[in-house]
């Protein structure tokens, strides 16, 4: 990605897309095979092919014992892969994934030993990051660094951006409020608000979140599950969904 904003949103966002099915999701499905059995390993071989083939998806619930699925077969279900959103095609992945390793039945880790293989590095990482933290600016380019080692199978981390480190510059005195925006799924018992001067988190919805993001005003939207809501002094408002 080129710094600036020479290049259009859409196709930045389309090249993140096709690096990422090039070379970071097949990536994902071979290293959840290691440590498991040749015939577990037979099946995500077996996604991996239909990933590469653009196959039509299909997610089948009737052994699946876990709540919040409901509604996904029917976003999913007879949509070829190329022609499904990138978060609906993420999801399917993961689900045949644990499919495949029965999750259900085991619940065995299908990303254990890569998770155990990579903390020592990862840990060494931020070890020598936070050592050389000193600024708010310091802080905001780590965060986004950080982020980026996610990327790192797909680019160099810190080589891409889409306003450059310039804009990180800036002086904490001038902050009046600083909106952080959460863009990775997983559950949140509740949404915390940070308190620049005192560096204090407080709670400001005591309910669960799966993504979020505020908006320059202040106003706070997430989804819970599949409903959307919108989070002003405390109180959350239904915007869609059920």
């Amino acid at each position: 990605m080129a710094r600036g904003r020479s290049v259009d949103p859409q196709e930045r966002y389309r090249r993140f897309v096709a690096d990422t099915m090039a070379k970071r999701i097949p990536m994902i499905v071979r290293n959840a095979g290691e440590g498991f059995d040749a015939e577990t390993v037979t099946r995500l071989e077996a996604i991996s092919r239909a990933i590469s083939a653009g196959a039509p998806m299909v997610v089948d619930l009737s052994n699946w014992p876990f709540q919040g699925w409901e509604e996904f077969p029917l976003r999913v279900n007879g949509r070829r892969i190329g022609d499904a959103p990138f978060f609906d095609f993420e999801f399917w992945m993961y689900f045949r994934i644990l499919e495949a390793v029965r999750f259900s039945e085991t619940r065995a880790d299908p990303f254990r030993t890569t998770k155990h293989r990579d903390l020592d590095r990862h840990l060494k990482w931020a070890d020598e990051a936070l050592g050389r933290v000193s600024t708010l600016a310091d802080a905001l380019r780590t965060s986004l660094d950080a982020n980026a080692h996610d990327l790192s199978q797909i680019g160099s981390p810190t080589g891409r951006y889409e306003l450059g480190r310039d804009a990180l510059n800036v002086e904490p005195g001038s902050i009046k409020r600083l909106n952080l925006i959460a863009d990775n799924f997983g559950f949140r018992p509740a949404i915390h608000k940070l308190v620049l001067s005192t560096g204090d988190l407080t709670t400001v919805y005591a309910g669960s979140a799966d993504s979020l993001a505020a908006a320059k005003s202040g106003t706070i939207y997430f989804r819970s599950r599949s409903t959307l809501y919108k989070l002003a002094s405390g109180t959350a408002t239904v915007l869609a969904g059920s």
